[in-house]
């Protein structure tokens, strides 16, 4: 499947949130649409401003509402920096809402938040260097809590850089690795196996499995999506889920003090710092 984004009243929902009012439970239909999305790697690009797009028109306990029409998008889309909103749109005498999908450049400023990553333990001698950190930092004439924080604080730094030299280049070993995998085997048609040949590639082979594994859990978390087991090793569902996560976060528009609204990414980094020097004034006055 290319590059394109599906846009459709589905007439079913992805999850249970995503009706109000009726019977609620879970159908063949809402399985079978679930599957389809999981099974071609689909991912659900969600309205920003509600959830439902259609409504029964009925009031009181008849009244149904749910979210029908969506946006389905596959392929590159998400792989890229682009950012997918969708919208949906007030409309008086229709049980359908209409819905508007926005694509933009994406970007990002800002630091990350301190996680720690579970193929961080495939490292044997981790605890060792994290208690030899924990000792480089001599502090004197403190108190606990000011040693306690400083000490985090170093860890933190520490951990990161080893994080960066450790596993920065895992899809080029990858592709390294790979390489030397076909070169072998194109190797092993021309002149057969022999018992080196066999044991390099155990070793590479071995190389490989924990390059896929270290990445698979690096796109793993970028994306949140832990609900895959270990072993599918999807990355590229990963890397959409993650650009997809990263569109949900976003802040697209903010109010000013005098009620106008900021859109553009400099406008909104303008309010933003604004409101933080107000902020601080108001705390240091």
């Amino acid at each position: 499947m290319g590059s394109c984004v599906f846009a459709d009243d589905f007439n079913a929902i992805l999850a249970s949130n995503e009706k109000k009012g009726g019977i609620q439970r879970i159908d063949m239909a809402l399985k079978n649409f679930q599957d389809f999305v999981d099974k071609n790697q689909l991912m659900d690009v969600s309205p920003k401003n509600g959830t439902f797009t259609w409504k029964n028109r009925h009031t009181g306990f008849t009244k149904i509402a749910e979210r029908l029409d969506r946006f389905l998008v596959a392929g590159d889309w998400l792989a890229q920096n682009l950012i997918l909103e969708s919208t949906i749109i007030p409309l008086i005498g229709s049980d359908h809402f209409p819905i508007c999908l926005n694509v933009s450049l994406g970007y990002y400023e800002g630091g990350h938040p301190f996680r720690f990553k579970s193929m961080w333990l495939r490292v044997p001698d981790l605890h060792d260097l994290i208690a030899a950190w924990w000792n480089e930092l001599v502090l004197k004439n403190n108190s606990r809590l000011f040693k306690l924080n400083k000490k985090l604080k170093y860890i933190n730094i520490k951990i990161k850089e080893w994080n960066l030299s450790q596993f920065q280049n895992i899809h080029m070993e990858k592709l390294r690795v790979t390489i030397e995998l076909e070169d072998l085997s194109n190797f092993v048609i021309k002149s057969g196996m022999n018992e080196v040949l066999l044991q390099r590639e155990i070793s590479l082979k071995s190389e490989l499995n924990e390059n896929l594994w270290c990445e698979e859990i690096h796109w793993r978390y970028k994306s949140r999506e832990l609900w895959l087991k270990d072993g599918d090793r999807n990355t590229k569902f990963f890397d959409r889920s993650a650009n997809a996560n990263r569109s949900r976060s976003r802040i697209s528009e903010v109010v000013k003090r005098d009620g106008s609204i900021a859109r553009d990414y400099e406008d909104i980094v303008r309010v933003e710092k604004h409101n933080t020097t107000g902020a601080q004034m108001i705390s240091t006055s």
